[in-house]
């Protein structure tokens, strides 16, 4: 959360990013609710993200995914 907007906390998701490609795993990031989260997590190379900005959780149906535009 604020990832974004708080400079040490993208510091420590680059370092567990660069933990994962050491052992050559893919990160999943949950909780991304903000575009600039998602803008954020891709520019450090991050593909696969679920959370709010995505889809609200649903009982009994299949939310519609809102995929916003890539960080240009």
């Amino acid at each position: 959360m604020g990832l974004d907007r708080e400079p040490l906390r993208a510091v420590r998701v680059r370092a567990t990013l660069k933990y994962c490609e050491a052992f050559d795993l893919v990160p999943v990031v949950e909780g991304v609710e903000t575009v600039g989260e998602y803008r954020a997590l891709r520019e450090m190379g991050v593909r696969a993200m679920q959370g709010y900005l995505f889809a609200r959780p649903a009982v009994g149906v299949l939310p519609v995914p809102v995929v916003p535009p890539d960080a240009a």
